[in-house]
C-alpha cells in the first residue's frame, strides 16, 4: 500500500512541478510579467508566425510602441574561435545597449558593456558565459582585459556572466558561450537591410499598460508601413507574452502528462483501497472480539482511519521526496529541452498541491 501511494504521489508530484515551473511560475526576471517579446508576422514563417526582426524593424519599433518603457535586442552571433588547439565554432549573442540591465543580469566576474562598447568605432569586447571561462579558461579569473582571437577580429574580454544565465534565445539555449556589442556584430549591410532578420526582442510594459494596447500599436505600425510600401501586405508585427514561444508547445503537452499523472494516482489509490479492504476482511474476528469486550463502532473506526491515515502520510511523504529524481529522470528523456533560465525544483505551490492529491 505503501509502495502504490508512493508511487502515483511521486508521478503526480513530479508533473506538478513541471506544470508550476514552466507555467504558473514567474521567470527569473525583474518585472517578469510586465516583459513581452514582439515578432515579425510573415507567411513564410513556420513556428506559429513567430519570425525574427530586421535591424530597420528594430528602429520603426522603437519609435513605434509607446506602451513599452524599454526595448532590447538580440541577435544570433557565431564566430570561430582560435587557440592553440585550434579553431572552434561557437554561438552567442549580439545584444543591444541596456540588454542586461533589463534582465537585471550583472556579471560574476569583470564589467559590464557600457555605451563606449557599443560604439562601432570602438575596440572590440566580449562577455563570456561561465561554462565557456571554466571550460578554456580553467576559470582563471586573469582573463580579463586578455584578448581573444577570432576569424572577427580579436576581442578584449571584459568580464563572464553568471552561472545561472545563459542567454535568452531560447533556440540556442543551452550553447550560447559569449556576448558582443550588436553594433560590433551588424555591419552597415546588414543595418540597412530589412530582408536580412536575425534580431531577437525584449519589451518592458508601461507601468498600467496592457498587451493587447501593445498589440494594437504593432498592428498600426505594421498597417503604416505596409500602406507605406516598406513592408509586404500581409506581414507586419505581434505581440505576446515573454516565454510564450516555447510555452505554447509544452501548455498541451503538460496537461496530457498532468491527466495522465492524474490518472496514475486514481489507480494506485484504487489498489490501495483493494488492498485495505481485503485486509479488514481478514480482521474480521479481531474487531468482532473487539466489539465483544466494549470497544464501540467510532473507536474501531478511529483506529482503522488511523491506521490508514500513517500508510497514506507515509507513502505520500515517500512520494513527494522520490518526485524531484523521477522528474530529473523524465526531464533527461524528453525531446524537448526547457530554457536553462527555467528551474524545475519544487515550489512550495507544487508541493502543497501534492499534499492535498
Amino acid at each position: 500500500a505503501v509502495l502504490c501511494i508512493a508511487l502515483g504521489i511521486a508521478a503526480t508530484s513530479a508533473i506538478l512541478t513541471l506544470v508550476t515551473s514552466t507555467l504558473l511560475r514567474p521567470l527569473p526576471f525583474p518585472d517578469s510579467e510586465r516583459l513581452v517579446r514582439v515578432w515579425s508576422v510573415e507567411e513564410s514563417v513556420e513556428l506559429a508566425g513567430r519570425g525574427q526582426l530586421s535591424y530597420l524593424d528594430v528602429g520603426d519599433l522603437n519609435s513605434g510602441l509607446d506602451a513599452l518603457d524599454a526595448f532590447v535586442v538580440s541577435g544570433r552571433a557565431r564566430v570561430m574561435f582560435l587557440g592553440e588547439g585550434g579553431a572552434r565554432r561557437v554561438e552567442g549573442e549580439a545584444i543591444g545597449p541596456g540588454y542586461l540591465d533589463l534582465l537585471g543580469v550583472s556579471p560574476f566576474l569583470g564589467r559590464p558593456f557600457t555605451a563606449e562598447d557599443h560604439d562601432p568605432a570602438s575596440p572590440q569586447t566580449m562577455l563570456l558565459s561561465f561554462g565557456t571561462w571554466v571550460r578554456d579558461f580553467a576559470g582563471d579569473p586573469s582573463v580579463v582585459g586578455q584578448g581573444l582571437q577570432t576569424t572577427d577580429g580579436e576581442f578584449t574580454i571584459i568580464g563572464v556572466l553568471p552561472q545561472s544565465f545563459v542567454g535568452t534565445i531560447e533556440a540556442d539555449i543551452p550553447d550560447i558561450e559569449f556576448w558582443i556589442p550588436l553594433e560590433h556584430y551588424a555591419d552597415d549591410a546588414v543595418r540597412s537591410r530589412r530582408d536580412i532578420e536575425f534580431i531577437w526582442s525584449i519589451g518592458r510594459l508601461q507601468h498600467g499598460a496592457s498587451i493587447e494596447t501593445v498589440r494594437e500599436q504593432a498592428e498600426a505600425l505594421g498597417e503604416r508601413l505596409m500602406a507605406a510600401g516598406v513592408l509586404e501586405p500581409p506581414n507586419g508585427y505581434w505581440v505576446e507574452p515573454f516565454g510564450e514561444n516555447w510555452r505554447a508547445d509544452l501548455r498541451w503537452r503538460n496537461y496530457l502528462l498532468l491527466a495522465a499523472a492524474g490518472l496514475l494516482l486514481l489507480v494506485a489509490a484504487t489498489n490501495v483501497a483493494g488492498l485495505l479492504v481485503a485486509r479488514g476482511l481478514t480482521r474480521r474476528r479481531e474487531l468482532a472480539l473487539h466489539a465483544a469486550v466494549g470497544a464501540s463502532g467510532g473507536r474501531i473506526v478511529r483506529r482503522t482511519f488511523f491506521e490508514t491515515g500513517v500508510i497514506t502520510v507515509v507513502g505520500g511523504a515517500s512520494g513527494v521526496l522520490l518526485a524531484p529524481w523521477l522528474l530529473g529522470a523524465f526531464m533527461r528523456l524528453a525531446p524537448t529541452d526547457l530554457p536553462t533560465y527555467v528551474d524545475p525544483t519544487p515550489g512550495l505551490r507544487a508541493v502543497g498541491l501534492a499534499v492535498a492529491a
